[in-house]
C-alpha cells in the first residue's frame, strides 16, 4: 500500500492492528504515526499509552510485552518498533539479540486494544525471512518510497487543503523546483506561504518566488548558469553567499 491511501484510511478511522512501515521517507514515517496517535489517543492519554522502542538498542521482547499489557487510563495504546534492521539484509552492528520468534507470535495474535507499528527505513524487507513474509500477509504493510511528480502535485493539494489555501500549478512546479521533493521542507515553506496569503488565499508562483529559500542544490545550478553564460560577477556574488551560509566548498564543488 502507497503512503497517500495508508493515510487516508487512516484519517477514516480504518485502523489495522499492526503497520508495517518501509522505506527512507522519514517524513511519511513521522507523519503515519501522528496520524495514527491522533486517532486513537486524546492529548492526555497519549503521556500513558503510548511507547517508541529503539531495535539498536533495546530487545524486540520488551516492546511486546508492552504490547501485551492493558492500556493505562484509556481503551487504546500505540507502541512503535524503531529501526527493526533485522528484518532487512543489513548487518547488526549492535550486540542485542532480538527474540524473533515471539514477535511472529504476536504479529499472529495481536491485542486488540493495541496498535502496534514497525518501522523499517531501508529500501525493502528481506522477503526470504519467515517473519517478514508473514508482515507482508498479517499486517498493513506500507512503502514509504519518493513520490512521483503526479502524486506529489496531489500531496501537495492535501497539504494545502488542510492550510485552508489553494495553490496553483505554477506555483507547485516554482516550489519543487526551489526546495526538491524533501517533504519536511515542502510542508514547512507551504506553512510559510499559507500564512502569508492568508486563509481562502491563492498560492502564486510569484509568492514562491518572492518567499521560499532556494536549495543548495537549485543554487548550484544557478551558479553553473552564471559561469555558462560568462556572467562571473553574478557567480562570485552567490559563491560567496553560500559561503556565508557555511556551505561546504567541496559538497559544491562536488554537486
Amino acid at each position: 500500500m502507497a503512503y497517500i491511501e495508508a493515510k487516508r484510511k487512516i484519517e477514516k478511522g480504518e485502523i489495522a492492528p499492526v503497520y508495517t512501515l518501509v522505506g527512507t521517507e522519514p517524513f511519511m514515517e513521522k507523519d503515519l504515526i501522528q496520524a495514527i496517535v491522533h486517532q486513537v489517543l486524546n492529548e492526555h492519554e497519549r503521556e500513558y499509552n503510548f511507547s517508541a522502542f529503539d531495535m539498536r538498542d533495546t530487545p524486540v521482547h520488551h516492546a511486546i510485552e508492552e504490547a501485551l499489557t492493558l492500556p493505562f487510563f484509556g481503551e487504546r495504546k500505540v507502541v512503535v518498533i524503531k529501526d527493526a534492521y533485522f528484518l532487512t539484509g543489513q548487518k547488526a552492528e549492535t550486540d542485542i539479540e532480538h527474540d524473533i520468534d515471539r514477535l511472529m507470535e504476536y504479529i499472529n495474535h495481536p491485542v486488540i486494544e493495541t496498535i502496534f507499528i514497525i518501522t523499517v527505513p531501508y529500501e525493502k524487507l528481506d522477503e526470504r525471512k519467515k517473519i517478514c513474509k508473514l508482515l507482508l500477509k498479517q499486517s498493513e504493510f506500507v512503502e514509504l518510497k519518493e513520490f512521483k511528480e503526479e502524486d506529489l502535485f496531489d500531496w501537495l493539494d492535501e497539504q494545502c487543503g488542510a492550510f485552508g489555501v489553494k495553490l496553483t500549478k505554477e506555483a507547485k512546479m516554482k516550489l519543487i523546483q526551489l526546495v526538491g521533493n524533501n517533504l519536511a521542507l515542502l510542508v514547512n515553506e507551504l506553512e510559510k506561504l499559507a500564512l502569508f496569503v492568508g486563509e481562502g488565499g491563492v498560492i502564486e508562483a510569484e509568492n514562491v518566488e518572492r518567499l521560499v529559500a532556494k536549495s543548495t542544490e537549485q543554487n548550484v545550478f544557478d551558479l553553473i548558469d552564471f559561469l555558462l553564460n560568462k556572467r562571473i560577477g553574478d557567480a562570485l556574488e552567490l559563491f560567496d553567499e553560500l559561503l556565508t551560509r557555511k556551505e561546504e566548498p567541496i559538497v559544491l564543488l562536488a554537486l
